[in-house]
């Protein structure tokens, strides 16, 4: 998984989930990294999702994560929630 994050998180690697695109500006850029290493949450496939977060409203999938990230914070899965919480953010 850590081969898996170095190869995301390279500039030339951030491709957008929605538009396909490089994103190019730091500042529009939203990535995931591991959320949870357990095949059997749900969350487990938002693992490693890189997105520009100009297009996080028109992601299709964003309602299920948004779902999915309010129910495993909610149950104390992830000690750290700050970064995560951002995300929420962006659905407003």
């Amino acid at each position: 998984m850590s081969r898996k994050f170095i190869q995301d998180v390279s500039p030339k690697n951030r491709l957008c989930t929605v538009s396909k695109t490089i994103i190019t500006d730091p500042d529009s850029y939203i990535y995931t990294g591991l959320l949870i290493s357990d095949e059997r949450e749900p969350i487990y496939k938002f693992n490693f999702i890189t997105l520009n977060k100009n297009n996080f409203k028109e992601w299709e999938y964003k309602d299920d994560f948004i779902r999915e990230l309010q129910k495993f914070t909610s149950e104390h899965k992830l000690e750290n929630v700050w970064p995560y919480s951002n995300f929420l953010k962006l659905n407003d």
